[in-house]
């Protein structure tokens, strides 16, 4: 009988599957004493090896569960999980190593055509929180410019050999004034071995609505190491800032974002005197605390004093802390950014403080939704494109050609 084993938590005690608690266990780089017993312990359990390693596949952690299984236990392990977990981590290695020096080689470039570029995520991420490249997954480039450069900087990387990854039925000028304005534009190299995401701001989206102008971050940029060159990026307490509101906009869906918080927290000397006034004006305080909060209950990260009383003081963090921990531990489905559900609007409604925020929010998804299905009518998909090849230059004309094609299809079926 498989057993299922019971952990102390401050939001409430809650059993856990072993292969989840050891993956807990693992997701981390410094494991103190105590930590390795539980593992060794968790190890004479019959592990379903399988689930455990698409769980760290689906959570981005596979490099950190290697690692410390290897480093603390390796004969207990078979050897054909051992030789697996050894090979992914070994080609995610040899990947980021790759997109590292193409990052590299993407910032000269800006720099030589005047474009101030700022790296974040990716292998900046890894550099600044983890100290090595090797330990953290990543498959693109972030790369944030400033608004008026966009454009620029887009072109830039279209004669570099980079064309846009959107959508079929657009033009380009159609393409471009939807990306501006949702802030990302994702571009992938002809040979499909680098993929972008160009940012003219860091929180991209329609719906999630921040009135919070994180622009002051070009303001407190600081030195990076990376392969040993020396780049600019956010500063500790942005960064952390920005990994928590961008982890409350995804839902925390991944506990590899929970384990990015948990090694800048352990890494870096956070300022917490600066950061959390800053946090407060600009309304994002309560996903700053749940994202801290996450690193803390689920990794074992600690807090400042100062920290955990405000934790204490707003009630709806622990409640959202339990629908995360849910989700991760895989016994409710993650809200989805497209397909939007009550659960996803609930989620972020409850995650923004001020009135303001939860006012624009609602009234952005009211309006988009009742619009939703006048949306899906016309807006083309490749099904439309199939029934009838129109030339890129009139590609507009799939909006009228749509409906016409879903009442020729349907008149079919009732034949």
């Amino acid at each position: 009988m498989k057993m299922m084993n019971t952990i102390s938590s401050p939001v409430k005690s809650i059993t856990i599957q072993s292969e989840i608690e050891l993956l807990f266990c693992c997701a981390g780089t410094s494991i103190d004493d105590k930590t390795v017993e539980r593992i060794q312990v968790l190890l004479q359990e019959d592990i379903n090896w399988s689930y455990l390693v698409d769980m760290a596949a689906c959570h981005g952690v596979i490099p950190l569960l290697y690692q410390n299984l290897n480093n603390i236990s390796p004969k207990t392990i078979p050897q054909t999980v051992l030789s697996q977990l050894q090979t992914i981590f070994h080609t995610n290695t040899a990947q980021n190593l790759f997109l590292s020096h193409e990052l590299l080689k993407l910032l000269n470039l800006f720099e030589a055509n005047g474009i101030s570029a700022i790296p974040f995520k990716g292998p900046i991420l890894a550099a600044q929180a983890y100290g090595n490249l090797s330990l953290r997954t990543y498959c693109d480039l972030d790369i944030l410019v400033r608004e008026e450069d966009f454009l620029k900087a887009k072109d830039l990387l279209k004669s570099q050999g980079y064309h846009s990854t959107g959508w079929w039925f657009l033009t380009e000028a159609q393409e471009v004034a939807v990306r501006k304005d949702w802030g990302e534009y994702p571009l992938t190299r002809n040979d499909n071995m680098v993929h972008i995401d160009l940012h003219s701001r860091l929180i991209a989206g329609y719906l999630f609505t921040l009135s919070a102008d994180l622009n002051y971050f070009w303001e407190h940029l600081q030195p990076v190491s990376l392969l040993g060159k020396t780049v600019l990026s956010f500063r500790p307490e942005d960064l952390l800032l920005y990994l928590c509101i961008h982890g409350t906009k995804s839902f925390w869906e991944k506990l590899g974002w929970i384990c990015d918080i948990a090694e800048l927290l352990q890494k870096e000397d956070i300022h917490w005197e600066e950061l959390l006034p800053q946090a407060k004006t600009l309304g994002v305080e309560r996903m700053l605390l749940l994202g801290c909060f996450l690193a803390s209950d689920i990794l074992g990260t600690n807090l400042p004093e100062s920290v955990h009383t405000k934790i204490d003081a707003d009630a709806q963090i622990p409640a959202l802390a339990i629908q995360v921990n849910q989700r991760i531990r895989g016994e409710t489905k993650y809200p989805s950014q497209r397909e939007y559900t009550l659960k996803s609007f609930t989620f972020h409604f409850q995650a923004m403080e001020r009135l303001e925020d939860k006012f624009k929010y609602s009234l952005k998804c009211l309006i988009t939704y009742t619009f939703r299905p006048i949306k899906r009518l016309f807006k083309p998909t490749a099904k439309d494109r199939d029934f009838f090849l129109l030339p890129r230059s009139v590609y507009f004309l799939y909006y009228f050609l749509r409906p016409i094609r879903l009442l020729v299809q349907n008149r079919a079926r009732n034949i």
